[in-house]
């Protein structure tokens, strides 16, 4: 398995399609956005022998705060550690490490808890101190 942050190895059109048409949060958003929002962010794709796997961008100052968002495994590769590997591979990231992690979910809180995520309202949030 392999993180990249190259941009140029995103498989575009899979992002596009899961975030409009399999997830919950993006799913009416306009594919021009999210193109933007690639462009935006700091962005992480997962690859496995060759396979784009799964996909989530990070908005951040590299100083103090990051927001992770539009984090996702493709169906088909789900259950198999994927997510876990590509959420220790965020948080370990040598420029965003030492910032404030904060990320929304209303269905993987019991997931995200295990990386130091807590429940703050109907948020979840993670504080990283060093």
């Amino acid at each position: 398995m392999e993180i990249t942050r190259d941009k140029d190895r995103i498989d575009r059109a899979a992002v596009v399609n899961y975030l409009t048409k399999e997830s919950y949060w993006a799913r009416n958003r306009d594919p021009r956005k999210i193109e933007k929002s690639i462009e935006n962010s700091l962005c992480f794709s997962l690859i496995d022998e060759g396979r784009f796997i799964g996909f989530s961008r990070v908005i951040t100052d590299c100083a103090t705060f990051s927001y992770i968002s539009d984090l996702f495994i493709l169906p088909e590769y789900q259950n198999r550690k994927y997510g876990t590997f590509l959420v220790e591979s965020i948080l370990n990231d040598g420029e965003i490490k030492d910032t404030f992690f904060v990320l929304f979910t209303q269905t993987a809180h019991k997931f995200y808890e295990r990386f130091g995520f807590h429940r703050n309202g109907d948020r979840m949030e993670r504080i990283m101190f060093r």
